[in-house]
This record gives C-alpha cells, sequence and structure tokens, in this order.
C-alpha cells in the first residue's frame, strides 16, 4: 500500500521489551517497517511469521532485539554495511585484566633473572628498561599485528576497530594506547605519591587525580558505544569478534524432485527473499509452511498440487531459486529483491 503509514507496535514488558529491529541492517525499522504492516497487532509474532510476511514485500524482516544491546554499524570503503555488536563493559574489563597479568607474570619473571644474574645495580636497569619496553608497546604491537586484538581481547572475543569502518592504522592505535597511561597510570602514581610527579604538590593534587580516575571509569556507562576516552581519542570502538557458525546444507533434505519451475517463476523472488525462505525453514516453524507455500505459489502462479506436502515444496523451491540465482550470479546478473508483477 503505498504512502500509507501505520505505527510499529512496540511490546511491554511482559515480551521482555523488545522492539523489532531489521534484518538487513542499514535501514531505519520505524521509517521503513512502519508501513509495511510486519507486526500484528495481538503481541509479539515468532521469527518465521516476521520472515514470512516480509515475503509478501520487498523488504527484509524484523527480529527482535535484546534490551540493552548496542549495535554498531559501519560502511566499509567498498560500500559493504557491517553490523557488530558493541563489546560489554564487562569483557573489556576482563580483557585488560587478563593481559595485564601476562604483563605481570613477564615482568616477574624478567626481574628475578635480572636480579638474580646481572649484578652490581644493571640488573634493576634492565629490568626497569624492559618494564618500560613491555608496558609501553605490548598493546600497540597486538592490536596492530593482530588484527585489533591482544591475547586478553582473543581470550574474551572482542576487538578493536575503527568507528567509521576503515583499516586500524598504526597510529590510531598508538594514540589508544597512550591515553590509557594518562587515564590510569597517571593518576594512581598521583593519588600515591604526589611528590613523584610535580614537587611540593598541594594535598588537593590527589584529589583532583582521583576524581579524574573515577570519571575516566564511568565514561563507557555514559555513551552509546561503550568507548572509554582512548576510543574517543583514536575514533575506535570494541567489539564483539564475529563468530562463524556453519550451519548444515537444506537442499541435502531434498532426496526426490516432486515439484517442477520456470526460470521465470524462479527469478520473482530475489536474494534476500530466498536468504528469508532459508530462515524460516532452519527455524522449523510447522505452522509457517501451509501459508507461506499459499503465498509463493500465488505470487509465483505455481498450478501444481503442492498441498500434499508444503515443506517439501518449500524445500524445493528453494533449491531451485538459490541455484538460479548462483547461476546468474557468476554471469554478473544479480537481483537482491522480488520483482514486481
Amino acid at each position: 500500500m503505498a504512502g500509507a503509514t501505520q505505527t510499529v507496535t512496540e511490546y511491554p514488558t511482559e515480551h521482555g521489551n523488545r522492539r523489532p529491529r531489521c534484518l538487513g541492517g542499514g535501514c531505519d525499522v520505524l521509517c521503513r517497517c512502519a508501513h509495511r504492516r510486519l507486526l500484528p497487532s495481538d503481541g509479539p509474532p515468532t521469527r518465521s511469521q516476521m520472515a514470512f510476511r516480509s515475503l509478501e514485500y520487498p523488504l527484509l524482516g524484523c527480529l527482535p532485539e535484546q534490551e540493552g544491546q548496542m549495535i554498531h554499524e559501519v560502511r566499509t570503503p567498498e560500500g559493504i554495511d557491517i553490523r557488530f555488536e558493541v563489546a560489554s563493559i564487562g569483557r573489556r574489563a576482563a580483557a585488560y585484566a587478563v593481559d595485564n597479568t601476562i604483563i605481570i607474570a613477564v615482568l616477574t619473571v624478567v626481574g628475578l633473572i635480572a636480579l638474580i644474574f646481572i649484578p652490581d645495580g644493571w640488573g634493576i636497569a634492565l629490568f626497569l628498561t624492559l618494564g618500560f619496553i613491555v608496558r609501553t608497546f605490548y598493546f600497540p604491537l597486538f592490536e596492530i599485528y593482530g588484527r585489533g586484538q591482544t591475547w586478553g581481547k582473543e581470550m574474551m572475543g572482542v576487538r578493536v576497530v575503527d568507528v567509521e569502518g576503515r583499516p586500524l592504522t598504526g597510529n590510531a592505535v598508538f594514540l589508544r594506547s597512550l591515553s590509557r597511561e594518562m587515564e590510569t597510570l597517571i593518576p594512581l602514581i598521583v593519588i600515591a605519591s604526589p611528590d613523584a610527579i610535580l614537587p611540593g604538590a598541594p594535598p588537593f593534587f590527589g584529589y583532583l587525580a582521583l576524581t579524574w580516575l573515577v570519571t575516566i571509569a564511568i565514561l563507557p556507562f555514559f555513551n552509546p558505544k561503550r568507548r572509554r576516552a582512548g576510543d574517543f581519542v583514536a575514533s575506535t570502538v570494541v567489539v564483539l569478534e564475529p563468530r562463524l557458525n556453519l550451519m548444515n546444507d537444506l537442499t541435502a533434505n531434498v532426496k526426490a524432485r516432486r515439484f517442477d519451475f520456470t526460470t521465470h517463476q524462479l527469478d520473482i523472488y530475489g536474494i534476500q527473499e530466498i536468504q528469508l525462505l532459508e530462515q524460516i525453514l532452519r527455524d522449523g516453524d510447522e505452522t509457517a509452511y501451509a501459508p507461506l507455500a499459499q503465498r509463493i505459489s500465488n505470487k509465483i502462479h505455481f498450478k501444481g498440487k503442492w498441498h500434499t506436502d508444503p515443506h517439501a515444496f518449500l524445500l524445493q523451491f528453494y533449491k531451485d531459486a538459490r541455484s538460479r540465482h548462483e547461476s546468474r550470479m557468476l554471469v554478473g546478473d544479480r537481483q537482491e529483491t522480488k520483482r514486481e508483477l
């Protein structure tokens, strides 16, 4: 219905305070889903229902988004939209703790070796020198050559990325690392011994450092991407590491051909709709099979008897449509959404 505008339902507390989110990313669900009638008025739809309704309209489906989940969207220089989930403060703190534990362990071993085997104060000098090098270069070197990950970040499943989607540069990583010293190390030294930084410092100097430390500590709680001061300086954000989840091939379930489709019928739906069909089949919601098969058969003007086994009809259509799109893309013919008849 062109020009029609309706309100997107926001579900109350008993449904977990979930709101619709667009699967495809890059669209505002309040702007683009409002007029698509994707959501029923009698409560939150199932995953399959929302994807099923989306096959009727040229729009990706909407999924419930967990309350408190923060999504960071970037567009790469190649024009590809990528969605990341922002890392929680707990994960970041745990990664930082692991990294500092590694640094302390290395410095402890180096210090013991230096003090035992190198006499006349040279051992202490070597320990202080190596301590400075390890402390200064551990984070930037690992984040540069580890694609935004230190050992601690890798263990916690998080990584640093550029906030605009550009490649992470050495300058940004070093700025981020040096700002960490200003955020934590120097204030702690001032609190412990103000004279070490400024001889003859007044008593309130330590209280100023404590105020600075508390302000820096709570900063990630008060910005939408949980960024610390160093992230703002370096234009970075810490996100969860995407995990590759390989699923079984649905077409392996098609044992024998029972339905035949013409190329015209297979070309009606685009890649987005075929992906949504795959999602419904993987969800296994059998109540969606018959109405979905009815809607697809009407759309493509299929005259065969699909009523005997809607699931087999959907599997066969998915297999043939996917194969058709893959063949077309080999020659540069890519169809993102369905064709209007």
